[in-house]
């Protein structure tokens, strides 16, 4: 690996606590990665955070100065939140002095069961045996520093490990391999409970030596290339070389490897249980927000409706609020349960927004609610026998929104005046028949309105 790239698999944190482990860098922030080239100094001082290597070049092999006993330690350098990367390679039986063979965990290798050596269980040992010796690698550091006791099975708190995937090393023309020995790495890493795997490489690197395989698309990326901080802030906006987000960008900085962290990629969330259709006044059935995937970290949705009258609440008793703060918890996918209620009838949008999510929105049909009042227009007129007029009902719910009952229309004293049909519709005419005084009157369920008919000679 050059001195650019050797080195740009591992991010910690300068000065963070121990306790906090090899958390990532913060988004927008720039630091530097130093590795075995640069043993001997000087080091950055500048940088937001800074990253260190743990092997020499390759597997089976260890930085001289990553911890005491050989110059200024680099690992005492990057701090206790350091994050670690691993060299990576597959060789092969024929050529690796730490082939497995006749080994039976994690799988058989070259064992009565299961014989020969180039077998994919035999190149996945070997990923796992490399990862292991690395991690060993890195313990002992934290050993010779006094950051660990003396036969400490592991680093002092669970760091970000990133494997360094690059042509340089030796690997097998056969992808599946490859692969068998990289997912071996990863698998390693995980049973050790590290904070994070993440995988350095180049696109034409990682299609030679696995096939362009997008088995490891879960994995953050970190990519090398960019020529300026500029460069490098633009490229986080594309997708690694294995398919999944790239976490960090690489470019030369006062002589150093300079890393930019991305901004991470706002998780996409969406309404589950969301409604199409509701009643004025009455709640919805249960919501959530759900997330695309398990997020690390918790995330926090900001309801909100585009309707005035739109309101949230976490029961469908109430309180009802024109917000809602919803969140998912590290680890899970879903919010809590919530509810929609509007009284206005039309076409709403409820919305959902955060830090780190992106936005999302669900349209929500509102229905007027059953007919409460009804009033008639005119409320009053006057007629000579033999005119006609047309009454008109205007029905509407408890909350106001218009109705779209039909109301049934009748006339008292029916020898003054008549209702033309249909008597079932939003308005009538009636006929004047006889002089006197009438009431006409529409009724839709429970609501009902009347005018005042006068009925003159002339």
């Amino acid at each position: 690996m050059n001195p650019l790239r050797l080195t740009a698999l591992c991010l910690l944190l300068l000065g963070a606590a121990a306790s906090t482990g090899g958390a990532a860098a913060v988004p927008g922030t720039v630091g530097y990665d130093v590795s075995f080239p640069q043993c001997g100094g000087p080091f950055p001082t500048d940088g937001a955070f800074a990253i260190v290597g743990v092997n020499g070049g390759r597997p089976f092999s260890a930085n001289p100065c990553l911890g005491a006993g050989n110059g200024e330690s680099e690992l005492a350098w990057a701090g206790a939140a350091a994050q670690l990367y691993a060299n990576t390679a597959d060789p092969g039986p024929l050529l690796s002095t730490h082939w497995p063979n006749g080994q039976a965990a994690p799988k058989p290798c070259n064992t009565a069961d299961n014989p020969g050596a180039d077998t994919l269980e035999c190149h996945y040992d070997y990923g796992w045996d490399a990862a292991a010796d690395s991690y060993a690698i890195a313990v002992a550091a934290y050993v010779s520093l006094g950051e660990a006791g003396a036969g400490a099975p592991t680093t002092p708190s669970p760091v970000a490990w990133w494997l360094d995937i690059e042509s340089e090393n030796s690997w097998t023309p056969d992808p599946s391999r490859n692969v068998a020995a990289l997912q071996g790495e990863v698998d390693y890493l995980r049973s050790v409970g590290v904070a994070q795997v993440g995988i350095y490489s180049t696109s034409s690197a990682w299609a030679s030596i696995t096939g362009g395989t997008l088995v490891f698309d879960g994995l953050p990326g970190w990519v090398p290339g960019a020529a300026s901080l500029q460069e490098a802030q633009s490229m986080c906006a594309g997708t690694a070389f294995n398919g999944g987000s790239i976490q960090l960008v690489q470019f030369p900085l006062s002589g150093f490897s300079g890393d930019y962290a991305c901004p991470a990629a706002p998780v996409p969330v969406s309404f589950t249980g969301g409604p199409k259709l509701l009643v004025a006044g009455v709640p919805s059935g249960p919501l959530r927000i759900v997330a695309s995937g398990v997020s690390g970290s918790a995330l926090t949705a900001t309801l909100t409706s585009s309707s005035a009258a739109g309101r949230f609440s976490t029961a469908t008793a109430g309180p009802w609020s024109k917000t809602l703060a919803m969140s998912i918890a590290p680890g899970q996918t879903a919010s809590g349960i919530f509810f929609y209620r509007d009284t206005l009838a039309g076409t709403s949008t409820l919305q959902g927004s955060g830090p780190g999510l992106a936005p999302v929105r669900q349209p929500v049909a509102i229905a007027a609610a059953r007919p409460a009042r009804l009033v008639v227009s005119p409320r009053q007129a006057t007629l000579t026998i033999g005119q006609s007029r047309t009454f008109t009902a205007r029905v509407s719910d408890a909350y106001g929104n218009r109705a779209g009952a039909m109301p049934t229309w009748s006339v008292t004293a029916k020898r003054v005046a008549s209702v033309a049909t249909p008597v079932r519709h939003v308005s009538v005419r009636v006929r004047a028949l006889a002089p006197g005084r009438a009431t006409v009157r529409a009724w839709a369920g429970r609501a009902v309105g009347t005018a005042v008919l006068v009925v003159r000679r002339r």
